[in-house]
This record gives structure tokens, sequence and C-alpha cells, in this order.
């Protein structure tokens, strides 16, 4: 299929890295020409994210309460996403006496009872599970965050670049970020819209969610405007002329 192809695509940055561990390109004794390697990457769409973040509210009384720092997660609760990791980092952090970071989970998978069952078991009070939200309301939701949370499951893939849809949805509500995964070509990094600890620790987490709750108003506007120049660069607008170019 490479062989054949006119123009290869890939939605990771590190297609052409791809191609030469595995042997692939002519200079490597493959038939894959390099040439003909390009990269678009997965976005936002910027009109539709804005419009539902107006129009699409969620009525949560805690998710709206002023004066805390509010630590969200949106996507899938299933082992891959590590998120028993974050109430790891939760119980930590209410273990110190902390009480003004609370913890927002907002999505459905085969490990959410579980977790859920040992926040109960072990009194961790400062994380909520808020289970299944249509995805319309998701822009209101991280426009009330302060601190969003990234995971990926560490693997070889993340070597050549992220793609993931819910990144992208991160920088466009202009919040920092933290994750414990750093990728090949790390946008996080690349804009400055946050602070990535590579395959961190619970411990690692906790304290740097610590250090961020406390960053000046100053550094929390940078990292901000960072995030919301990244949605702008992922803009499917600017995507689609990329393809149409390609053509």
């Amino acid at each position: 299929i490479y062989k054949k192809a006119d123009k290869l695509i890939f939605t990771m940055e590190g297609g052409k890295d791809y191609i030469i561990e595995k042997g692939w390109n002519i200079e490597s004794g493959g038939s894959i020409d390099l040439s003909k390697v390009y990269h678009i990457n997965n976005g936002v769409d910027l009109k539709t994210f804005h419009y539902n973040m107006k129009f699409f509210k969620l009525e949560d009384v805690e998710l709206n309460k002023h004066g805390n720092f509010k630590v969200v997660y949106t996507g899938s609760v299933r082992a891959s996403n590590e998120v028993g990791k974050i109430v790891e980092a939760a119980k930590i952090i209410q273990k110190q006496g902390i009480q003004h970071i609370r913890f927002f989970i907002y999505g459905c998978g085969p490990e959410k009872e579980k977790l859920e069952k040992y926040c109960h078991d072990h009194q961790v009070k400062n994380i909520q599970f808020k289970g299944f939200v249509e995805k319309k309301k998701i822009p209101y939701i991280l426009s009330k965050s302060d601190l969003n949370i990234f995971h990926f499951q560490q693997n070889k893939i993340k070597n050549y670049g992220s793609s993931m849809n819910k990144m992208f949805e991160y920088f466009a509500s202009g919040k920092p970020i933290i994750t414990d995964c750093e990728f090949g070509y790390d946008l996080i990094r690349k804009y400055n819209c946050g602070v990535v600890i590579n395959n961190a620790s619970a411990q690692q987490l906790a304290e740097g969610i610590i250090k961020l709750s406390k960053m000046s108003q100053e550094q929390y506007s940078v990292y901000s405007q960072n995030a919301l120049k990244a949605a702008q660069d992922y803009d499917f607008k600017l995507l689609t002329r990329k393809l149409e170019q390609l053509f």
C-alpha cells in the first residue's frame, strides 16, 4: 500500500521515522520514497468547540464552584488510560491536607466502578467520577477546569508523535495541561502549554499538580495563551487547507 500510494499522510509527525525504522525507505534498501510522506495531524473544529461551549452547558454545582483548583480528566476510564494513577495522586494530595485541589473524571469504562469503590473504601474524597457526558458538553466542562490531565499508555508508538483528539480539545479550552507521558514531537513541550513528566509515578504527578496549583497568575496566563495558539494551529480549517494543497 505504501509503495503504490502517490502520497502518504500520517497523523503523527514521526511518520518518516516510522518508515525508516522499519527499513522500508529507499535509502535503507526498501521501496518507499520519503519525499511523498506528509503529516497532517488530528485537531479541533474551533468554531464548533466555541459554539458548544456557549450553548451546551452542564449544570454541575462542584464544577461551577469558585475557589477550588479543578483538575479535569475527560475520556474512557480503562486500564490503558491509567486513571488509577490519578486516583492515587488525589489520595496523596488529600493526605497532605491540601483541600483546594479537586479532581473531576468525566467518562465511563470498565475501570470506573472499581476505582469508585477504591475511593469509597480508602476515603478519597477529593475526586468525583461524573460518568458519561455528551461530547457536545465537553467544551463547557473544560472551560471550567483549571488544569486538564492527559494520559496515554506507555508504548513505542508514542515515539512517533501524538494525534489524540482529546489533546486538541484541551488546547482549545485555553487551560494548562499536565501529562505523565512524553511523546515524540511533543506538542505540549513545543507550545509550552503545560508540564510533561514522562512516565511519572503517582507521587510525581501529585507534586506536579500541587506546583501548578501554586503558580503565579502570570505563568498561568502564559500556559493558557500558548494552549490557545496550539489550538489555532490545529484548527480543522487550517488542516483542511493543507489536505487540499496535497490534492
